[in-house]
C-alpha cells in the first residue's frame, strides 16, 4: 500500500527534479563549448589584424591571403664584423642573434619575407657582482 506523499516531500521531489534538469542543461552547455573551441579556428594576434599593442597600425602590413607566403632569396644587412650566433622563427617572425666586433650581443627581429627589420634588441654588457 503506497502511503500519500505530504506537501513537504512534493516540495522536496519537484526540487530534486529541477536541480536535475539544470544539471543536465549545465552539462550539454560545457560539452557544446567544448566541441564549439576545439573546431573553430584561433582568431589572428592583434599585429596580424591590423592593430599592435599600443593601439597603432603595425610597421608591416598584415598577410595577404589565409595561407602561409612563399618568398625569394632575401638579404638583410647586418653590421659590418658581426658574427651570425643563431636564428629562431617567433611567429612569422626571425629573431637572428648576432654578436657585434665589439663583443656585445643583439638581436634582429626580421621579417623574412621582405628582409625587413622590425626591430633591434640590445644586451649590453652587464659586469659581475663584486
Amino acid at each position: 500500500m503506497v502511503q500519500p506523499v505530504s506537501r513537504d516531500h512534493r516540495w522536496l521531489k519537484t526540487l530534486v527534479v529541477v536541480m536535475g534538469i539544470l544539471i543536465v542543461v549545465g552539462l550539454v552547455v560545457v560539452l557544446v563549448e567544448l566541441g564549439r573551441r576545439m573546431f573553430t579556428p584561433k582568431p589572428p594576434p592583434a599585429e596580424i589584424a591590423g592593430v599592435n599593442e599600443v593601439g597603432r597600425p603595425p610597421a608591416v602590413p598584415p598577410p595577404a591571403g589565409p595561407g602561409p607566403r612563399g618568398f625569394g632569396p632575401v638579404d638583410v644587412a647586418i653590421p659590418a664584423g658581426a658574427e651570425i650566433v643563431s636564428m629562431s622563427a617567433a611567429g612569422d617572425r626571425l629573431v637572428v642573434h648576432l654578436r657585434l666586433r665589439d663583443g656585445r650581443s643583439v638581436g634582429y627581429v626580421v621579417d623574412p619575407v621582405n628582409g625587413a627589420l622590425l626591430g633591434t634588441l640590445r644586451f649590453p654588457a652587464t659586469r659581475a657582482a663584486e
